[in-house]
């Protein structure tokens, strides 16, 4: 009987035994298994986005155009046509020269002449007027002494 019991032993703890390597094989198994399954899904994902790009080229077909002929290198430039340019600056720098002077003269308040000043004081009698004195070329005036005291 206890030769029975021990062989009976022996027999289940070889069973244990299998059942760890069983168990060990079974998680290999399992870690496999969960890694074969995560590539399908990749898979079906990139299945699922083909399948979305061919419905939007199929929708989008009527879009497309091809290229006819390439594009060629301009012979000459459109802008800035600087002739153009500089005749413009050139027209806008006279024209505001001219406004300009035509302002400031117009502007002016000086009195030059008796008959501006007559025309501006109607009620006053002018008395005097200093003259203007024309002197000859390569002239000059004596600030000093007894001609230029008279």
């Amino acid at each position: 009987m206890l030769s029975g019991l021990r062989t009976r032993q022996a027999e289940v703890q070889k069973r244990v035994d299998a059942t760890a390597k069983n168990g060990q094989e079974l998680a290999g198994l399992q870690t496999n298994w969960e890694g074969l399954r995560d590539k399908y899904h990749q898979m079906l994902s990139h299945v699922r986005d083909a399948e979305t790009v061919v419905g939007l080229e199929k929708g989008l077909a009527t879009m497309r155009f091809d290229l006819v002929e390439g594009a060629s290198l301009p012979s000459k430039t459109l802008s800035p046509n600087r002739a153009l340019l500089g005749i413009g600056a050139l027209l806008l720098s006279l024209a505001v020269g001219f406004g300009l002077g035509f302002a400031l003269d117009a502007s002016d308040s000086a009195v030059r002449d008796p008959e501006q000043l007559r025309d501006l004081t109607t009620s006053t009698p002018v008395l005097a007027v200093i003259p203007k004195i024309d002197l000859p070329k390569g002239g000059y005036v004596q600030t000093q002494g007894p001609k230029a005291e008279a």
